[in-house]
């Protein structure tokens, strides 16, 4: 082949250079990502200088054929054919790679790549407008009780996103559109692409040329990305807080690992040497399944230990300026293999991808995989937060959530549960009241007030301890329940019908508690949703009975939080599921309450 015959997508990884690349760096680049290549290169150009409209710029090519069994089969003879290539643009101080069927070359060529300033990657063309067609958002909070990433997709973004949530997100993709071209941006990657027919090599270098210059010289910024948390230098953030939770993305490599036509295996190192051995299913079960929760970060004279069940710690966090690196003898034993007998440890593997998330005791402050972020409003917003906490109601006489075991003849649910409470205080004024608990329950109960002004629907979510407790764990099983139920606030007809005939027609498990508390026929129950569901000021609410935490304890705790703003984890942690709760809610356009005791 000819280098005039290249004809490839603009799709690249742009990277500023930490010191310039020399022709031995790409001749070694070149012999690794090749060497299980069938015969001769196609093309082989190696810092191949180059004028481009007025621009001196240097490429590096290589293609060569490779062959592989389908992954639809395994243990065959049979082989398929498949072409791979690489090519390298040098501009200035930056680099951008294309590539197809290689890895990426940022493993071979760390010494000399820097990561893409993330600030400047979000705000690609932001001086012309854009609009966001789609977003891909992670999380702050790293908890097992909020969704930790969603993806938000519309003609424009842009004016009809909440801001609330945006706040406490990173958007770790998006896909916008300025005048009539369309860009892809994932900016952990720094990979930018644009939809357009292939180019030749100098289509493509004119292409690179622009964007390089675009992404180094654009000051200008994205009112729609100014929601999101915002970018910080890490060494910022060191020095005045501390880390104390972890959590690692490890989704990607389960599917290479264990996914369809999954070709990488994960080995173990014996300790005194030898073959390596392949972990077994159950074994890659509790590995994946383990790191699905956050770990615990504990310091330990002057250095910070990943903790674990066990006597050591899996690993420990080392700091500089803009990164945070992991030293981890477990990581180092855990290798990935492929099929042609290359060989990665997870914890170079981790090295590289920074595949984790790192909070602080102050809450406003993340470390995602290769940046630093902070929620500027977050603590600003403490009083907001506070405003839902409701101490009007008396639970001083409530002993038990449902005080079990129930006598087979009751009727109502015993005085000193929680949820006659609930049904007798709370749901005073409702004309519907269904009792939802147990099985596939939306919340514990469901209440329906049609006859006020505006009509009100609520979903009310019951938790009761006996003790007060200012921990997070209880209080995050209740809301986890609430968010994971948000969207039944906007069940059709037919979904409650379904719900009526199969369970709330029927008694409360083995007693004659009937669940329709109030409303006792299906005619009831729709005439009161048809009300709600007409009417465009409908109120919804969503209530979490909980009281086993204190307005005043939490009140005491978020404004010296606020004034000082550092506080321990637990407080941090209820912050958190507080923050998400709200944000949730006001996004699926549902009013959050939460009833505690004073």
């Amino acid at each position: 082949m000819n280098i005039d015959d290249l004809r490839i997508p603009k799709n690249a990884q742009f990277y500023p250079l930490r010191k310039k690349i020399t022709k031995s760096s790409i001749n070694a680049l070149f012999k690794e990502i090749s060497d299980k290549k069938i015969g001769g290169y196609l093309l082989r150009e190696v810092r191949k200088q180059m004028n481009v409209a007025g621009n001196e710029i240097i490429y590096s090519f290589i293609a060569f054929k490779l062959e592989s069994e389908p992954s639809f089969l395994h243990g065959t003879t049979i082989k398929e054919t498949t072409y791979a290539f690489l090519l390298v643009i040098e501009y200035g101080t930056f680099i951008a790679v294309f590539k197809k069927h290689v890895d990426s070359p940022e493993k071979h060529l760390f010494k000399y790549l820097e990561h893409s300033d993330y600030d400047k990657f979000c705000h690609f063309m932001a001086g012309s407008g854009p609009q966001y067609e789609k977003v891909g958002m992670h999380n702050m909070s790293i908890s097992d009780s909020v969704i930790r990433y969603k993806a938000l997709e519309a003609h424009s973004l842009n004016g009809i996103m909440s801001a609330v949530s945006a706040q406490r997100a990173i958007p770790s993709s998006f896909r916008m559109r300025s005048a009539d071209e369309v860009y892809t941006i994932t900016p952990g990657t720094s990979r930018l692409s644009k939809k357009d027919k292939k180019e030749s090599l100098s289509g493509i270098i004119k292409w690179t040329i622009a964007a390089i210059t675009e992404i180094d010289t654009n000051t200008q910024k994205s009112p729609f990305i100014n929601y999101f948390a915002r970018p910080i230098d890490l060494g910022k953030i060191i020095g005045q807080c501390k880390p104390i939770s972890i959590l690692f993305y490890f989704e990607d490599l389960d599917r290479d690992i264990r996914g369809d036509g999954a070709r990488k295996k994960l080995m173990r190192r014996p300790k005194l040497g030898g073959t390596l051995e392949e972990l077994s299913e159950q074994e890659l079960v509790r590995f994946f399944g383990f790191y699905r929760s956050p770990l615990a970060i504990i310091e330990k004279d002057n250095v910070y230990c990943i903790r674990t069940k066990g006597v050591n710690p899996l690993g420990k966090l080392r700091f500089n300026k803009k990164e945070i690196s992991i030293t981890s003898a477990f990581f180092e034993s855990i290798v990935i293999a492929d099929e042609d007998g290359n060989q990665q440890s997870v914890l170079k593997y981790i090295s590289i991808l920074k595949p984790f998330s790192v909070v602080f005791d102050k809450p406003q402050y993340i470390y995602f995989s290769k940046d630093s972020f902070e929620d500027t409003r977050l603590l600003g917003n403490i009083d907001g937060m506070l405003s839902i906490l409701i101490d009007d109601f008396d639970f001083s006489t409530v002993k038990s959530e449902k005080e079990k075991p129930h006598n087979a003849a009751i009727v109502e649910f015993p005085v000193k549960s929680l949820f006659k409470e609930v049904e007798d205080q709370v749901c005073a004024t409702a004309n519907i009241l269904l009792c939802d608990d147990m099985g596939d329950e939306w919340a514990d109960h469901i209440s329906i007030n049609s006859l006020c002004n505006p009509p009100e629907i609520s979903f009310i979510h019951s938790k009761y301890i006996d003790r007060e407790s200012m921990g997070a764990s209880n209080f995050h099983e209740v809301v986890a329940q609430a968010q994971k139920n948000l969207g039944r606030l906007n069940s059709d007809i037919d979904e409650f019908k379904r719900k009526f005939d199969q369970k709330w027609s029927t008694n409360y498990e083995s007693t004659n508690i009937g669940r329709s508390r109030k409303g006792h026929t299906w005619i009831d129950v729709e005439a009161a949703l048809r009300v709600v569901m007409q009417n465009p000021n409908s109120i919804k609410k969503v209530i979490l009975a909980t009281p086993f935490i204190s307005k005043g304890s939490i009140t005491a705790d978020f404004l010296a939080l606020k004034r000082d703003g550092t506080a321990k984890p637990h407080v941090i942690q209820l912050l958190w599921l507080l923050n998400t709760f709200i944000s949730a809610c006001i996004e699926n356009g549902a009013r959050p309450y939460v009833l505690c005791k004073p």
